[in-house]
């Protein structure tokens, strides 16, 4: 068969931001998209505006058709809609809908998602939060065929990206979304010429990343620092980490951690009168430099400490 990539028909899945990048790639190679899918419109805000995903926005902007659908299961029309867009492949890249077999049978080079881990590690919804959080060394993208299962299918083409003790949710968010459109760039006319031949993902090393909730920011004392080091690089902005003090919620921005210099303190104890400095496992202690109160502005630990009555000695949960 004789490969002619702008005259393949191509349906392009995606979401947030971290999409974007794969699908203008898509569209600067000269490649057909024939019709974008993405998320719904949300009310968002204390005003419930409804907001466009960034997908849908930059797919608007460049005069591509945008598709919409709550769900693929019980909505047959939208089924039949892409039926009728005639796609030979199928790209999802955060696209955020599970898809039924009724559309995952119909491209003639199958359904092809673009996870952002090595899989079998961190198969799942949240897959950089939960590499930054378990203190992963390196992570990627990898180019799978979409079945049933999630994220179990053949892998056809993986990257690897180094993970720096530095990097944040949102460095790597970054790195990695540019890197899923230079996957793709690679990958994808090899893949269709049958040059890449899908490998079975091995049963050992399957980790999942489920979904990040708000409580997964709760800082817990009675582990050593790093892990809440760990735990602030990997869930901020959102849900962000915080600790509580007499049900005030008190967000930590900017954190170090250290050896504790009361290493008999019980663990959430605060240690200083000047400083937040707060007893972890281990003889660890982790200093929040920058904190948050709700409604406030992010302030440094000292001059939060001049407005707020946190004294030396207390529990902190």
């Amino acid at each position: 068969m004789v490969f002619l990539p702008h005259g393949q028909r191509i349906v392009f899945m995606g979401s947030p931001d971290f999409s974007v990048p794969t699908l203008k790639r898509l569209v600067q190679l000269g490649y057909n998209v024939v019709g974008v899918y993405s998320q719904p419109p949300k009310p968002v805000g204390r005003g419930y505006t409804i907001q466009l995903t960034p997908v849908n926005i930059w797919a608007k902007k460049h005069s591509l058709p945008v598709f919409t659908p709550k769900s693929f299961r019980k909505d047959l029309k939208a089924v039949q809609q892409l039926k009728n867009l005639k796609p030979d492949v199928i790209i999802t890249v955060a696209y955020g809908l599970i898809l039924p077999l009724s559309i995952l049978s119909i491209p003639l080079y199958h359904c092809l998602n673009l996870h952002a881990s090595l899989l079998p590690r961190w198969r799942g919804a949240a897959p950089l939060q939960h590499a930054l959080f378990h203190g992963d060394k390196k992570t990627g993208g990898t180019l799978m065929q979409m079945e049933e299962g999630l994220d179990t299918g053949p892998i056809f083409f993986k990257k690897i990206l180094k993970i720096n003790e530095k990097m944040t949710l949102s460095k790597l968010h970054d790195t990695l979304s540019i890197m899923s459109a230079d996957v793709i760039e690679k990958a994808l006319p090899l893949y269709l010429q049958g040059s890449l031949i899908g490998v079975d993902q091995p049963t050992k090393g399957v980790k999942h990343a489920p979904k990040i909730k708000k409580e997964d920011g709760k800082i817990d004392w009675n582990k050593p620092a790093n892990v809440s080091i760990a735990q602030l690089r990997a869930l901020t902005p959102w849900p962000g980490v915080y600790f509580q003090h007499k049900g005030t919620t008190i967000k930590v921005l900017e954190a170090q951690a250290i050896s504790s210099p009361i290493p008999e303190a019980t663990s959430g104890q605060l240690l200083k009168e000047d400083h937040i400095v707060i007893q972890c496992a281990k003889e660890t202690a982790l200093a929040c430099k920058i904190v948050q109160k709700p409604g406030k502005k992010a302030m440094k630990d000292i001059d939060f400490l001049r407005g707020y009555a946190l004294k030396k000695g207390e529990k902190l949960t």
